[in-house]
């Protein structure tokens, strides 16, 4: 719902600017252009507070006393509570803690009855920040287990000069950090920070080489040298100007540890329940809502349960690309059914070239990291329609796939990692060796053969859905120096601690387990999630995500893995508990990927190429010959996520 900043004087460190966070909330402006707000504390001179005032009086000022020197920004998209007294940077109100927070707390008028009963009083009518500041005074930091929704904030605790930060359970909502010349800083996107005098730009090897292999950087490391990104279901604390390191406060894994689910129609009936809920808690704002909608059993799933609670036709948005491109055009037929069946007021774009290619450098920009994933234009695109049509809260399907086991590939991995997982090592190469003569298997060995490498190694076979490029392709691609400089480290080592954890916490071992854990913790957050609020938030659109209410999320991983997928049927348990929701030609037809046509789309990269060019003889990482041949071979998404890369050094480092 905002954008949020703020620079704290650590010990030793030197004063807080209050004109670089100004800098960076203006920066932000697109997060929250309905309304501006700023604080200090401890600053020995507050005339900035005045100046401000008189240049932007609309906007939210204070300031109090403070042993640590601090200057804390918001920018506000009114989505909860349209009131100037639902402001930030806002106080309990005692003034004993002060908080500018970035998402939504769905659950809060049911907290806010909790805390009231408990004799908390309240200042403003339903705003769900206030319910954050007084659940703190309340239950401290174990207020983060009680709230249901997407956050990352920064609180100050006057009485005990600690500010405490957190970002949601599965990462909605991005936050990112650095330490500076004794400063802390952090900011709802890396761009802010960019932003502070003389920090350097230093790219990390290692996140150059998670680029290649997983289309992202694995948290909480970032691109750059010192800047982090807070991985979900953490929290940091800063106590009497001194920096902790970040803490888990939530484990999903936990669920498991309960009696596993295997009632088809308990668990039929459990998911129907929590995903309507879900969608209840979403569609709670003061401002219009829609929907998102493909042709697939998920945000159809979405507008179904939508629908049942909301006497008004609900907005939908479709998009398709013009011509035979792709899936697109049946994607669109198939939301065009599902949109006439609940009644909604549906719009559709076509996508064109000319909407594509305009749009590569908005898109890095909003991106932050390259992250290479082809949707983000169409989701920006879409957004932008939304909001032109009086809509402020989208919602999406994010996260059903992954809970769910809805890919295809998913499958794949887990059979053959189960089937040579039964015979022991010994016979792993015989069995290997005859396997790879199967028809099946017979023209993709390169591919199982890396697989099979993978188990004999002791790893799992799924290192996340988006691998560009092998170990081995990196190797002959980078050049010497840069091999030197990345020296042992492979592409496991960026998720081998979640690897660690998932074997420490789950008591039923399952590749459809470690899959699930692994997107929840990596590619969902920093792909997934980051697209859909990097792109609809620079519409000033806020996306919601049932499908990761917590409670949905924790129900999922409770069911038997071999339930997951049935019948050869993907998805299965979400499938049945939407019969009779949803059409079945809706339901049991084929899932097609979210895929946009490169090739279609990408009509003349050769600019993009002399930027790759450019970046790669100011770095020296990529040896030229191999990257020329892989511009020459025409895999489209490998030259993306190349191509990315050297756009981003363009628009960041080099800026």
């Amino acid at each position: 719902m905002c954008g949020i900043a703020g620079a704290i004087q650590l010990k030793g460190g030197r004063m807080p600017d209050p004109d670089l966070i100004i800098r960076m909330c203006d920066l932000l402006h697109y997060r929250g252009p309905d309304g501006e707000g700023f604080m200090s504390g401890g600053m020995p001179d507050n005339s900035w507070l005045s100046q401000l005032q008189e240049r932007r009086p609309a906007a939210v000022l204070s300031s109090a006393e403070s042993p640590s020197p601090f200057v804390l920004g918001h920018r506000r998209l009114s989505i909860v509570d349209l009131s100037r007294d639902a402001g930030q940077p806002m106080s309990s109100t005692g003034k004993e803690v002060w908080i500018v927070f970035n998402g939504e707390i769905y659950n809060h008028a049911e907290l806010r009855l909790q805390l009231e009963a408990k004799g908390h009083r309240f200042h403003t009518d339903h705003s769900d920040t206030e319910v954050i500041l007084n659940g703190y005074l309340e239950w401290g930091t174990d207020l983060l287990c009680r709230m249901n929704g997407m956050f990352s904030f920064c609180l100050w605790d006057s009485r005990k000069n600690r500010f405490w930060f957190a970002r949601d359970r599965f990462g909605v909502k991005p936050f990112y950090y650095t330490v500076h010349q004794g400063v802390f800083y952090f900011a709802s996107e890396m761009k802010a920070l960019l932003l502070i005098p003389g920090i350097p730009l230093e790219i990390i090897p290692q996140s150059v080489s998670d680029i290649l292999t997983f289309s992202s950087v694995p948290p909480p490391r970032t691109m750059l040298e010192g800047i982090y990104k807070m991985p979900p279901s953490h929290s940091l604390l800063i106590e009497n100007g001194s920096l902790r390191k970040p803490r888990r406060y939530y484990q999903p894994l936990d669920a498991m540890s309960k009696v596993s689910l295997t009632d088809e129609t308990m668990i039929r009936d459990g998911i129907r329940e929590l995903l309507k809920d879900a969608v209840e808690y979403r569609r709670g704002a003061d401002v219009q809502y829609g929907a998102f909608l493909s042709g697939g059993v998920d945000s159809a799933s979405n507008l179904a349960m939508l629908s049942k609670t909301d006497s008004l036709p609900v907005k939908s948005f479709s998009m398709s690309f013009r011509g035979n491109l792709g899936n697109y055009v049946r994607e669109l037929v198939f939301a065009e059914e599902v949109s006439k069946l609940f009644h909604s007021n549906h719009f559709g774009l076509v996508m064109t070239e000319d909407h594509y290619y305009g749009m590569f450098d908005k898109m890095l920009f909003h991106c932050d990291e390259p992250v290479a994933d082809t949707a983000s234009i169409p989701i920006y695109l879409l957004s932008l329609i939304a909001k032109q049509n009086g809509v402020t809260v989208c919602l999406g399907g994010e996260g059903s796939d992954e809970i769910f086991a809805g890919y295809s590939l998913w499958k794949i991995h887990a059979d053959f990692e189960l089937f040579f997982k039964k015979f022991g090592l010994p016979g792993l190469p015989r069995l290997a060796r005859a396997s790879w003569k199967l028809p099946g298997l017979k023209n993709r060995r390169t591919f199982y053969h890396g697989w099979f490498d993978r188990v004999i190694s002791g790893y799992p076979t799924y290192w996340g859905g988006t691998e560009a490029f092998s170990d081995g392709e990196k190797t002959d691609m980078f050049s010497e120096s840069f091999r030197k400089t990345l020296a042992d480290y492979k592409s496991f080592d960026g998720i081998s601690r979640l690897y660690d954890e998932y074997l420490a916490y789950c008591p039923i071992p399952h590749p459809y387990n470690w899959m699930t854990y692994l997107e929840l913790h990596f590619r969902l957050p920093e792909i997934l999630l980051s697209r859909l609020d990097r792109m609809s938030m620079a519409a000033s659109v806020e996306a919601r995500v049932p499908f990761l209410d917590y409670r949905l999320v924790e129900f999922a991983l409770r069911i038997k893995p071999d339930l997951k997928v049935k019948n050869g049927i993907h998805k299965y348990p979400l499938k049945e508990a939407m019969r009779g929701y949803l059409p079945d030609k809706i339901i049991d037809r084929k899932k097609e990927s979210f895929n946009v046509p490169l090739n279609k789309m990408t009509r003349d990269l050769s600019d993009m190429e002399k930027t790759f060019d450019e970046f790669n003889k100011n770095t020296g990482i990529f040896e030229k010959e191999q990257i020329s041949k892989i511009f020459r071979q025409g895999n489209s998404y490998r030259k993306w996520v190349l191509l990315n890369l050297g756009m981003w050094w363009k628009g960041t480092v080099s800026r």
